[in-house]
């Protein structure tokens, strides 16, 4: 019987609270494999530098004040 792998992947968002847009900070990874003996690997991905560029943005243009 082949080796069943099956792989899946989401993205996680947070929201700014200035302008209430979504900004990706992470990204969720899960790989399952095997039939008889399931094995779950989950790897998350990412860090919040996006976010805290986003949030740069707003502070040079004016918006927190």
């Amino acid at each position: 019987m082949a080796h069943m792998t099956k792989h899946a992947a989401q993205h996680v968002y947070a929201v700014c609270p200035v302008c209430t847009g979504e900004i990706p900070v992470l990204t969720i990874e899960v790989d399952l494999s095997g039939w008889w003996r399931r094995k779950c690997q989950v790897t998350a991905i990412g860090d919040a530098t996006d976010y805290i560029a986003h949030m740069w943005t707003h502070e040079s243009s004016g918006d927190l004040e």
